[in-house]
C-alpha cells in the first residue's frame, strides 16, 4: 500500500459504513472517503 499516493477501505462495522481514507494531502483525502462511501452502495 502506497501511502504517499492516498487511498481508501472499508472497515467492518456493525449496523453501519465505517470508511479509513488517507491521502497526502487534505484534498486527495477528502476525496478518497468520497469514492470509498461511494463504492459502498455503488
Amino acid at each position: 500500500m502506497n501511502a504517499a499516493a492516498g487511498g481508501h477501505r472499508g472497515v467492518p462495522h456493525t449496523a453501519d459504513v465505517r470508511i479509513e481514507a488517507w491521502g497526502p494531502t487534505r484534498g486527495r483525502c477528502i476525496a478518497e472517503a468520497v469514492a470509498g462511501f461511494v463504492e459502498s452502495f455503488a
